[in-house]
């Protein structure tokens, strides 16, 4: 194995999923917007939609930001305004190495 220290920095993620999309096809692909750290993809007939706050410092919060749940939203509607039609249906977060 090779003696190389790779560093790896948990982030939060906020993460909802919307109610059901029948507009969105089966075979709907992963998308991401590294720009914004931007990622949504198929969950079950919805969409779960995530994002991470790239002004937070790095570290194990696990508590939901009701501030940027907006910028979330805010940022997936801008990608895909199909997302404006449907409200949230369920809200999560957790983090990501």
């Amino acid at each position: 194995m090779a003696d190389i220290e790779i560093p790896v920095l948990p982030l939060r993620r906020q993460m909802f999923t919307t109610n059901p999309l029948k507009e969105v096809p089966e075979d709907f692909p992963f998308v991401i917007d590294f720009a914004k750290s931007l990622y949504f993809h198929r969950e079950g007939e919805g969409l779960l939609i995530g994002m991470s706050n790239q002004e937070e410092k790095p570290g194990f919060d696990q508590n939901v930001d009701e501030d940027f749940e907006l910028v979330n939203l805010e940022a997936a509607i801008e990608r895909m305004p199909l997302v404006e039609k449907q409200a949230a249906h369920r809200i999560g977060r957790g983090c990501m190495k």
